[in-house]
């Protein structure tokens, strides 16, 4: 049960961050989200971006939808692949849910 609500404590904090990315785009308020990062991601960014732990990024990198790959040890994860998956996340849970994107 508790699990149940951290991840969906989880999934608020991603979709409220999408939206506000989104609509930043959408205004003319900024360019894309990722552009203030490099062009290849770790664990540890992608797990401050998505206020997660390092543990469930790597849960997340072992998901064949999710846009990772290894180099050596280390799990990379290309910047703009990261950002349309999490935008594509958020507009499925929201067609899920009934609403418009």
């Amino acid at each position: 049960m508790i699990d149940d609500i951290i991840k969906l404590y989880v999934q608020q904090l991603v979709q409220e961050e999408v939206k506000k990315a989104l609509s930043e785009h959408s205004a003319g308020q900024a360019e894309k989200p990722n552009n203030n990062y490099p062009p290849y991601l770790t664990v540890p960014e992608v797990a401050s971006i998505m206020r997660l732990g390092k543990n469930k990024v790597y849960d997340l990198a072992h998901d064949p939808t999710f846009p990772a790959f290894k180099e050596g040890r280390k799990i990379r994860i290309p910047t703009n692949a990261f950002f349309n998956w999490l935008e594509s996340r958020h507009e499925s849970e929201l067609k899920a849910k009934g609403e418009t994107v």
